[in-house]
Order: structure tokens, then sequence, then C-alpha cells
């Protein structure tokens, strides 16, 4: 067993299982999971629950959020991170162990004519704003 009291694990789609983040809670440690459709309907219920309260301008529910730009090699990426503090409802439906947050990247990158858009979604056992968490999961 690995030593991780006090760390934060970061796992991707694939190991976002709730037998894994028992595991890191047990050991007093938290998590962030990277979100796919590898999780049944979690996924699809965070994206649906975000995107009806960013339309809502997030008025029904507790976020904070935090943007920033970086331009670098030709190309400008803005990055809005949105954690949503308000997961009883995920909670009762998914049942994670020590889930306290939803957090969501939308990423723009900009390259001459050329747009990208991404829009990611994590979850996780942090109680932290968007200003905190951004670079935890940033650095995926």
């Amino acid at each position: 067993m690995l030593a991780i009291e006090g760390a934060v694990v970061t796992i991707d789609a694939m190991g976002c299982q709730r037998a894994i983040a028992q595991k890191v809670v047990d050991q007093k440690a938290d998590y962030i999971f990277a979100l796919k459709g590898n999780q049944g309907t979690l996924r699809d219920d965070v994206e649906l629950f975000a995107t009806e309260q960013k339309s809502k301008s997030f008025q029904d529910t507790t976020v904070s959020r935090h943007r920033t730009v970086d331009g670098d090699h030709g190309r400008i990426e803005t990055t809005d991170i949105t954690v949503i503090h308000d997961v009883e409802w995920l909670q009762k439906d998914h049942r994670w162990p020590a889930l306290n947050s939803v957090v969501m990247v939308e990423s723009i990158r900009e390259t001459g004519n050329k747009s990208e858009r991404e829009t990611r979604f994590y979850i996780t056992s942090l109680v932290l704003v968007a200003s905190l968490i951004g670079p935890l999961v940033s650095a995926r």
C-alpha cells in the first residue's frame, strides 16, 4: 500500500472507480477523477446538470469560477474552471465516497484562424475554490 496521506490523487477516466476512491479516502487523501463515458450515467448526469446551470448563469447552485488566458508559440488558450459545490443530488444517485465537488474545465485554443473547444469534467473529494483546483486539473 502506498503512503498517500494528505496527497491529492489524480486519475484519468479508466481509474474512475468507487473502490479506488474509497481506498484513497481510507488513506486520508483526496482524489480528482476524470469523467468519460465509461462510468454509466455519471458523466451524462454531470454534463446535463452543468449545462443547465451554465445556461442560467449558475443561479441555482453554489459555484466558484476562475479564468486563465495563456499565450505561447502563436497560440492563445483560454481556460474557464467552474467548481460546482452543491453535489448532494449527484451523491444521492451515484454514491461516490467523500464526493464534494464537480469540476468543469472549458478550454478554447486559438491558433491563427483556427479555434478548438473542449469541455472536460471531473469529480473530486476536495472542497476548494476554482482558482486552487484549476492547477490540479490543468496539470493533467
